[in-house]
């Protein structure tokens, strides 16, 4: 059951990575990229103000609930018996139940990582684009999309395993346990895509 856990968290945090990565997507051309120091430096209060609003508008809290509740229907099945165990339910849902007392916290850190990586420029042209029909739609149909492309990621998992096993082992000399964590990764079955909308 371990390895259920450890395997399925581990896929959850890909997900959120990647939805944090990928939004906002459209960032002004041409405009300066604001200015990296040393040591955290205070935050320009117009851009996190921007920012803000540029996450409310984005209904943050909302998509990536959305998002993590279709990650979790495509993660592959666990091992035979794991599902029906009580505690492994009980584990599940009680992740959940931490995933979401931590939504503030991961909002209010986002909204300063943005604030401090991004020019006005950019937050402002990033808030226009999901203020609009399209940012809106976008925002809107992530689950749906992050539900689509999760199954592509695991298909790409037996050659990743593969390529990572031959690399790993020109290098050291690899040990049963590392063969068997190989043989398990190159092992995952892709889950099914759920049908896409229209």
């Amino acid at each position: 059951m371990r390895h259920v856990f450890s395997g399925r968290l581990r896929t959850g945090a890909l997900a959120l990575s990647a939805l944090l990565l990928v939004a906002p997507p459209v960032l002004a051309q041409g405009a300066p990229a604001a200015p990296q120091t040393a040591g955290p430096a205070p935050i320009d209060p117009e851009r996190l103000a921007l920012a803000e609003r540029l996450f409310s508008t984005m209904h943050f809290d909302v998509m990536l609930r959305g998002v993590m509740a279709k990650v979790f229907q495509t993660l592959p099945a666990p091992s035979s018996g794991a599902e029906a165990n009580p505690r492994a339910r009980q584990m599940m849902s009680s992740l959940a139940v931490g995933f979401d007392a931590s939504l503030p916290d991961m909002f209010h850190s986002m909204v300063e990582v943005y604030a401090r990586m991004l020019t006005k420029k950019e937050l402002e042209d990033s808030l226009a684009f999901y203020d609009s029909p399209s940012g809106q739609a976008i925002l809107t149909k992530m689950p749906a999309i992050m539900s689509q492309a999760m199954p592509l990621s695991f298909k790409m998992l037996p050659k990743v395993a593969a390529v990572a096993e031959q690399d790993y082992c020109s290098h050291l000399t690899c040990t049963e346990a590392e063969r068997a964590n190989f043989a398990r990764m190159k092992g995952v079955a892709a889950p099914k895509a759920p049908p896409s909308a229209g």
